[in-house]
Formats: C-alpha cells, sequence, structure tokens
C-alpha cells in the first residue's frame, strides 16, 4: 500500500469511527462546566504543577476554545495522524488492519469517557499520543533517528505524562514485527538497545525542563504554595495539651482491680476509659478506642 492510499484510508476510518462513536459531541453547541477553568485559565498553574507544562503553551497556541464540536475535531485530526504513523511504522498492508487501528484509537475507554463527559482537553491526550508515535516513527525510519526521538518523548510526558506507556508500549510492538520479518540478531538487539536510550534520554530532558520550570526545586506544590501566597507551618503543639491515653497493659491492670474498687471509683474509671475512647477515635487510632469501648462495657457489667 502506497503512502497516499495509508494516508487516505486512515483518515477515512478514522473520522468514520469517531463520528459513530462520538458525534453527539461533534454536533453539540454547549460544552461542560469544567470549560471555565481553561477559559479563565485558573488550571494552567495547576497543570504545571503536576507535570504538564505544555498543557498551557498548547491551549495559548489554540485559543481557549471550549466550544465540543471544535475541541473533537482537532482530537479526530491528531488521532488520524497517529493512525497514519503507526500503520506506516507497523508496515499495516492490509485495509482492515487499518481500520481496526484506526476503531481502536477513536473509540477506546479514554476517548468515549472525555466524550462523553464534554472534557475540554480531549485533544491534549491526542496530542500527547500523536508525540509518541513521531518519536516512535522517527526511532524505527531514520539512522539517527534516535538522536530526535527524545525531544517528542518530552513533549509527551510534558503533555501528560501517562501517555509515554504508549510509546514504550508501540516500541514493543515495534520489535515484535521485526523479529517477525526475521531481523538479523545483531542488527535487532543493537536498533532494541538504542530505542531504549532514546527512551530514556526523553525522560531525562523532560525530567531537566520541569525542574527549570518549576523554579529548580522540582517541586510543583511549592510552586502553588507560592502563587498563592500560601506559607506551610508546621503544627506547634504544647506537650501539656495533649491528652495522654492509657496503653493497653494500663487498662488490662486497670479493670483487673474493679474487685478492689468502690462503684465511685469504679464510675471514675468508666469516666475516664470513656474520654480516652473519643480521644483515640479522634486521633484515628480506631483499634484502640474499640479496645477501650470493650473494657467499658466490661467495667459496666
Amino acid at each position: 500500500m502506497d503512502v497516499r492510499k495509508r494516508f487516505e484510508f486512515s483518515a477515512f476510518f478514522s473520522v468514520l469511527f469517531a463520528f459513530a462513536a462520538s458525534g453527539y459531541r461533534y454536533l453539540s453547541l454547549g460544552y461542560s462546566g469544567d470549560s471555565t477553568m481553561i477559559y479563565e485559565g485558573g488550571d494552567w498553574l495547576y497543570q504545571i504543577s503536576l507535570g504538564r507544562f505544555l498543557q498551557p503553551l498548547y491551549w495559548m497556541l489554540r485559543g481557549r476554545i471550549v466550544a465540543p464540536f471544535i475541541v473533537g475535531l482537532f482530537a479526530t485530526a491528531f488521532l488520524f495522524l497517529s493512525v497514519f504513523l503507526i500503520s506506516s511504522f507497523l508496515h499495516l498492508r492490509h485495509l482492515s488492519s487499518i481500520a481496526v487501528l484506526a476503531a481502536i484509537l477513536t473509540t477506546n475507554e479514554t476517548v468515549s469517557l472525555s466524550n462523553a463527559t464534554y472534557l475540554p482537553w480531549t485533544d491534549v491526550y491526542a496530542l500527547a499520543l500523536l508525540f509518541a508515535c513521531i518519536g516512535v516513527m522517527l526511532d524505527s525510519t531514520y539512522r539517527f533517528g534516535f538522536l530526535i526521538s527524545p525531544f517528542f518523548y518530552a513533549c509527551t510526558l510534558a503533555l501528560y505524562p501517562s501517555y509515554i506507556t504508549c510509546g514504550a508500549t508501540l516500541l514493543v510492538l515495534l520489535y515484535i514485527v521485526r523479529l517477525l520479518e526475521e531481523m538479523p540478531a545483531g542488527t535487532l538487539w543493537k536498533k532494541g538497545l538504542l530505542s531504549v536510550l532514546s527512551l530514556f534520554l526523553g525522560l531525562v530532558l523532560y525530567a531537566v525542563v520541569l525542574r527549570f520550570v518549576l523554579g529548580g526545586s522540582g517541586n510543583g506544590l511549592a510552586l502553588l504554595n507560592e502563587a498563592h501566597g500560601i506559607v506551610p507551618k508546621t503544627i506547634v503543639k504544647d506537650i501539656r495539651d495533649v491528652i495522654e491515653i492509657s496503653s493497653k497493659e494500663d487498662v488490662e491492670y486497670k479493670t483487673r482491680q474493679t474487685l478492689k474498687m468502690s462503684r465511685q471509683e469504679r464510675n471514675a474509671l468508666i469516666d475516664k476509659l470513656t474520654k480516652q475512647m473519643k480521644e483515640a477515635a479522634k486521633l484515628l487510632d480506631f483499634e484502640h478506642a474499640a479496645f477501650l469501648r470493650d473494657k467499658i462495657k466490661e467495667l459496666r457489667g
């Protein structure tokens, strides 16, 4: 199958399955409440703190578009290009293979649920996948492609880190295909090691840039706190303010001494253990609270 036909069939099946599965979204003029986060820009800093620092840049280039049909068209375009690239480097020659690939990419759970909830960043997921596909394509096609691929793997991570697993999975599939095509073992090992190196360099590049973006600390939470004027402080509490809770051994000993206690002393012990039970529950020490509860029941006879 020549490149032109592969391109046309990839486009046709991607659009067909995308509209069959999510046409209701693409024909909608409405948008979700989450869209205001993009429109107002309030979500940008949060995305950067999560390591997705290319998302705000993409939104600036794309514009603050939240209309579902436009977001859906962007997503479909990115998915179609991914179908074309994957079918190219995996050497899919049959029409049915391209159709199945297009169906998987356009109707999978992530895309379907994103469309069903009218998320305004479905195209971000699709673009992250496309960057991963470009990285694998360069690595598999060009002699020194493994030196350029890290840039696209880093872009995938900077858009949505989870999608780097798609790049790794595609590399595994690529080498399974090469193994089936009986590529010489020496060449297979050499190319495989270069592909792993390329993926690793992508991770390193992403980590270095992320550290720079977060201000050198590499701490996204610190970036958010600084932006909102929050100064974290350790809770300082005087030791006298902490209510002492009796140990199990101490309670066991006291309950054994109840035969020697007067009714007034027993009631005082019950009140004390009841206070400690409530305090243990507040401290989320439910096991000790349950133990104290049982001992109180014993004391009450």
